[in-house]
């Protein structure tokens, strides 16, 4: 059950904004908690303003986390053989043996202020956020299964224990804090009528664990703080020439490091893969009123991320599969849009 509203106050002249929020939940499995935000708005002139907000969050454990039982195929770092590992509640005991524990929800203080520009043909957002999370979640470490923990997985109902290498299971006593800028802006020139327009969007993210788990490993760790790039960007142009419209885009992805081989393979001396520039390109022209076509392709240099030779050996995937623009190279299209107008 959950109650909530929320009130805004704003000065007659659109010179300031003041905003509050209260939300009161009630879960008959976690409780109840109540969570706020306070927000506010200050107008510098009229192109220019300043914005900022203080909230707190919280999410329960999806039933899935509490209850997840699963059989996967994966690598065994010593032997470099496929073999089977399970995830499974933390309750069972043998992941209580490890120190599985009833799951609790996530909390969260959540923090941000920003510049707003806007001049109608040229806008700007520049936004710096910052995210503590507390009671994180996550899977833990990968155990080795022993013949007792297997003998309890197996009077627990997982028939497969038999066959079971590694079991693992959702945590979430440990607490992170992102922070980082998030910048888009886009200019419309006047001198071209218009009809083109310039953009760029890039976020920079930092990652860090300011209470570190026992249930996770130094691997574990460099995934969860390295397992995205830190900064991506992409700058994009817009061209309308008449009944055709045209866009071109240039992505960038900082380095990254792949989960799996931080957390499993290599642990914390896994290496980062290097970042990659992207073009996506399109054409598209309007054939009537209501019918327009379009050509393009995403990726077009058909750019992947680095050869990983030892999991192309074993798994047949030379390429990381977290890789952040997708692992299967370039995707060409052909896309036909017909419009029925309105009825409302």
């Amino acid at each position: 059950m959950a109650l909530y509203g929320d009130l805004e106050l704003r000065d007659p002249d659109d010179r300031w904004t003041v905003g509050g929020a209260l939300r009161f939940e009630h879960f008959d499995l976690f409780g109840a908690t109540t969570n706020g935000k306070v927000s506010a708005r200050l107008g510098l002139s009229k192109a220019v303003s300043l914005r900022g907000g203080v909230s707190t969050g919280f999410r329960a454990p999806t039933p899935g986390q509490q209850n997840t039982l699963n059989v996967q195929t994966t690598i065994d770092p010593k032997t470099l053989q496929l073999v089977d590992s399970a995830n499974v509640p933390s309750t069972f005991l043998a992941a209580e043996l490890k120190g599985g524990k009833p799951l609790e929800p996530e909390t969260s203080v959540n923090t941000t202020a920003g510049l707003v520009v806007d001049t109608g043909a040229f806008t700007l957002t520049v936004d710096y956020f910052r995210v503590d999370l507390s009671n994180r979640l996550a899977l833990s470490q990968t155990f080795t299964l022993t013949e007792d923990e297997r003998a309890l997985l197996l009077s627990e109902g997982i028939a497969s224990a038999g066959t079971l290498a590694f079991f693992r299971f959702f945590i979430n006593d440990f607490s992170s804090r992102n922070q980082g800028v998030d910048l888009v802006s886009t200019y419309t020139p006047a001198e071209l009528g218009g009809n083109t327009v310039f953009s760029y969007a890039m976020n920079y993210t930092h990652t860090q664990l300011t209470e570190e788990s026992d249930l996770l490993t130094p691997g574990d760790v460099l995934g969860l703080e390295r397992g995205v790039p830190r900064i991506r960007w992409n700058a994009a142009v817009t061209q309308r020439l008449g009944r055709v419209d045209l866009l071109g885009r240039v992505n960038y992805f900082g380095s990254w490091v792949d989960h799996f081989d931080a957390r499993f393979v290599r642990g914390p001396d896994s290496p980062a893969l290097d970042g990659r520039h992207i073009l996506d390109l399109e054409a598209s022209i309007s054939l009537t009123d209501s019918l327009r076509l379009a050509l393009g392709g995403q990726n077009v240099f058909n750019t992947f991320s680095q050869r990983m030779d030892l999991f192309a050996d074993i798994f047949g995937l030379p390429y990381s599969q977290f890789t952040p623009w997708g692992m299967s190279g370039g995707y060409y299209y052909a896309r036909i849009n017909y419009s029925w107008g309105s009825i409302f």
